[in-house]
């Protein structure tokens, strides 16, 4: 594990417990921090809809794509 790991770790192990800090949880910094662009969201959603997204549909999938990884993310700490 490198010292940037560790002090990543030891920062957020502070963090257990808490709700937030300074405004955002944890789960809001993972889910901030996906690369949705592995997902390819407008090729996703023109396959499932036949068409090309809308701006809303396009913010809504993503946003429920970076928490479904953040969650994700949460629960490979346990």
């Amino acid at each position: 594990m490198s010292n940037a790991d560790k002090d990543f770790d030891e920062y957020y192990a502070k963090l257990e417990g808490r709700q937030s800090v300074m405004g955002m949880s944890l789960r809001d910094y993972f889910a901030a921090k996906c690369d949705i662009e592995v997902y390819a969201p407008v090729d996703s959603l023109y396959r499932k809809h036949g068409r090309n997204p809308t701006v809303n549909e396009l913010a809504a999938w993503i946003a429920e794509v970076r928490f479904i990884e953040a969650d994700a993310m949460l629960e490979a700490r346990k």
